[in-house]
């Protein structure tokens, strides 16, 4: 980075947040119409097949093109071309054994995925390629190429969105199962920008076996397999097992209803893929005033994503009248319990990219793997007396444990002080007591409007601080830099 860095970090969160927001904003038009076409039970197909497609990625491509891929485009600078090219050859030969594997015992796993097995070869089919368009968004968003990334990522979106309605309308009255349409189309969008990164990686780099990429991506990436396999599972259990317990028209209305939740995720991944190169380069200095600034900005950007959860749970009726149908509106009260663990996220998020900067991904590993067995073994116990509300508290618990887990995890490992954790766990806790306390206020309306008025009077009180923040924020350490 050079000497504005922190002011073009600032630029590109801006812009990865107005991307996000396109390509979120995109499904959100759309849950209208799928709510609309699509039985519940269809939805909970979608839902169902989306949650294996995020609890397999991480086996199929051994977590290369997560973690590691961050660390790997510090260490290797001038070698990128060709360490993504054998990280991807890599990726395909796990996924190939993966799916061989699955052909062979198929009778038996049909029953554990719940899927037809048409559904289930696509779902191969798609983890094979996906990857090497991960690894291209990757490194766009790590060089700050935000042109071609907001070009391709703009464009697949839309196109997928757009083809699967045209199929979805065309389709609607015929004997196909609209749920599996609707998987199809997408994905196949998707996969065809896939395969085109695909061949593109390969023939850039043109490295297919590497012993010194290979030792280095799977010694930081293996326990980042079962990091990422916990967090997926520890993001999908419930629906897995809200299908197992309450059947498939519960997984339809809690998947929606998640993926509403969710909407917070959009500020906070464009944030965090802005901020980890930066972090990385402060933690390399490790001065004093570059502990500061780490400091200063992960205080703002833990404040500002406060905010967004904290509305996006005081809107929640408004918002879950607007895209779906009455089939949805009860299960509202799971949002602000979810809501309030994705901001969790964005704690756990901080330590843990911390730890990955040491390269101590067993770390992280085991955090996770202790989220996903508490959360696993809640929902085994709520779930069938409660239903899937309870599902949405037991991962809210799920996120409180990894969280701290994290964070003991990074005072471990960084043995100077960084962040402020008294100060982390006021805020998480106002913002977990908030969330929660609205699902008391959401039959009353007036009430619930007043509060939402008062918080964002107080916001409007303090603006000024809140500009002057930012604009200290851009320059603090380009200042100390000159």
């Amino acid at each position: 980075m050079d000497n504005n860095s922190e002011t073009k970090m600032f630029k590109v969160s801006i812009i990865y947040i107005l991307i996000n927001f396109f390509n979120k904003g995109i499904g959100i038009i759309t849950i209208p119409i799928f709510t609309r076409f699509l039985s519940v039970a269809e939805m909970g197909t979608v839902t169902i097949w989306t949650s294996w497609l995020t609890l397999l990625t991480p086996i199929t491509t051994m977590s290369l093109t997560t973690g590691s891929m961050y660390i790997a485009m510090n260490e290797f600078k001038d070698k990128r071309d060709e360490y993504q090219s054998s990280i991807l050859f890599l990726s395909s030969i796990s996924s190939i054994v993966c799916f061989i594997i699955y052909l062979i015992l198929h009778k038996y796993l049909n029953m554990l995925f719940t899927l037809s097995t048409p559904l289930i070869v696509f779902l191969f089919i798609y983890l094979l390629f996906s990857p090497a368009f991960d690894i291209w968004m990757l490194r766009q968003r790590y060089e700050y190429k935000i042109k071609k990334m907001a070009l391709v990522s703009l464009t697949s979106t839309l196109l997928s969105s757009v083809i699967t309605i045209i199929f979805i309308i065309i389709l609607r009255n015929s004997f196909y199962n609209i749920g599996n349409i609707r998987i199809y189309t997408t994905y196949s969008v998707l996969g065809v920008f896939a395969i085109y990164f695909y061949i593109n990686i390969f023939r850039k780099g043109n490295l297919y076996y590497s012993k010194k990429y290979w030792k280095f991506a799977t010694t930081v990436s293996i326990p980042l397999i079962f990091h990422s396999l916990a967090k997926n599972i520890l993001d999908v259990s419930d629906r897995s097992m809200i299908s197992i317990y309450c059947g498939k028209d519960a997984v339809g209305i809690y998947g929606t209803l998640y993926s509403i939740s969710a909407l917070g995720l959009i500020i906070w991944t464009a944030i965090n893929n802005a901020f980890v190169p930066y972090l990385y380069e402060k933690l390399e200095k490790n001065t004093e005033k570059d502990v500061y600034d780490i400091n200063y900005i992960s205080y703002f950007i833990i404040l500002v994503f406060a905010v967004a959860c904290i509305s996006l749970t005081a809107l929640a009726p408004e918002i879950v009248t607007l895209l779906t149908t009455a089939n949805y509106f009860d299960a509202v009260y799971i949002i602000p319990p979810i809501t309030a663990g994705i901001f969790l996220t964005c704690i756990y998020n901080l330590f843990a990219n911390v730890i990955l900067f040491h390269k101590k991904t067993i770390g992280v590993m085991y955090a996770t793997i202790i989220a996903a067995i508490v959360n696993i073994g809640l929902n085994a116990i709520f779930i069938p007396q409660y239903g899937y509300i309870a599902a949405s508290y037991t991962t809210l618990a799920a996120f409180i444990i990894l969280a701290i887990s994290q964070g003991i995890t990074m005072k471990h490992i960084h043995k100077k002080p960084l962040y402020n954790i008294k100060m982390i766990t006021i805020i998480a806790s106002i913002v977990i007591i908030t969330c929660t306390l609205f699902t008391l206020v959401y039959h009353y309306n007036l009430l619930r409007y007043l509060i939402i008025i008062l918080l964002y009077f107080i916001v409007f009180i303090f603006r000024e601080k809140i500009l002057s923040n930012l604009k200290q924020l851009k320059s603090c350490t380009t200042n100390s830099k000159k």
